[in-house]
Protein backbone atom coordinates (compact mmCIF):
# COMPACT_ATOMS: atom_id res chain seq x y z
CA UNK A 1 0.00 0.00 0.00
CA UNK A 2 0.84 3.54 -0.87
CA UNK A 3 -0.14 6.79 0.77
CA UNK A 4 1.02 10.24 1.12
CA UNK A 5 1.34 12.96 3.45
CA UNK A 6 1.90 17.06 2.54
CA UNK A 7 3.58 19.44 5.62
CA UNK A 8 3.29 22.52 4.58
CA UNK A 9 6.42 25.22 6.25
CA UNK A 10 3.97 27.92 7.45
CA UNK A 11 6.59 30.14 8.40
CA UNK A 12 7.53 30.59 4.76
CA UNK A 13 4.05 31.68 3.83
CA UNK A 14 3.93 35.20 1.66
CA UNK A 15 1.01 36.30 0.35
CA UNK A 16 0.99 39.40 -1.84
CA UNK A 17 -2.14 41.50 -3.05
CA UNK A 18 -2.20 42.15 -6.89
CA UNK A 19 -5.21 44.59 -7.54
CA UNK A 20 -7.62 41.75 -8.64
CA UNK A 21 -5.32 38.91 -8.09
CA UNK A 22 -3.72 37.41 -5.04
CA UNK A 23 0.01 35.84 -5.03
CA UNK A 24 1.33 33.22 -2.03
CA UNK A 25 4.68 31.08 -2.10
CA UNK A 26 5.43 28.80 0.31
CA UNK A 27 7.53 25.59 0.86
CA UNK A 28 5.81 22.37 1.18
CA UNK A 29 7.13 19.01 2.35
CA UNK A 30 5.74 15.48 0.22
CA UNK A 31 5.89 12.69 1.16
CA UNK A 32 5.01 9.12 -0.37
CA UNK A 33 5.21 6.28 1.69
CA UNK A 34 5.43 2.69 0.92
CA UNK A 35 4.90 -0.56 2.76
CA UNK A 36 8.63 -1.53 2.11
CA UNK A 37 8.11 -2.36 -1.58
CA UNK A 38 9.65 0.79 -2.75
CA UNK A 39 11.65 2.93 -1.25
CA UNK A 40 10.04 6.54 0.52
CA UNK A 41 10.48 9.34 -1.61
CA UNK A 42 10.48 12.91 0.10
CA UNK A 43 10.36 16.23 -2.00
CA UNK A 44 11.06 19.72 -0.85
CA UNK A 45 9.10 21.85 -2.86
CA UNK A 46 8.49 26.09 -2.96
CA UNK A 47 4.82 26.43 -4.57
CA UNK A 48 3.88 29.64 -6.14
CA UNK A 49 0.18 30.28 -6.86
CA UNK A 50 -1.92 33.05 -8.33
CA UNK A 51 -6.15 33.91 -6.79
CA UNK A 52 -8.24 35.56 -8.48
CA UNK A 53 -10.54 37.72 -7.16
CA UNK A 54 -13.25 35.44 -6.50
CA UNK A 55 -10.60 32.91 -5.04
CA UNK A 56 -10.68 30.76 -8.00
CA UNK A 57 -6.85 28.95 -8.73
CA UNK A 58 -5.50 31.36 -11.87
CA UNK A 59 -2.06 29.42 -11.97
CA UNK A 60 0.48 27.06 -9.89
CA UNK A 61 4.18 26.08 -10.13
CA UNK A 62 5.90 24.13 -8.18
CA UNK A 63 10.11 24.17 -7.90
CA UNK A 64 11.80 21.50 -6.02
CA UNK A 65 14.27 23.01 -3.65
Amino acid sequence: MVFSTTYIRWDTFEFEDLGNDYSCTYQLIYKIMSDGKFKDKVYHLRIKATWREDLRLKSITEERL
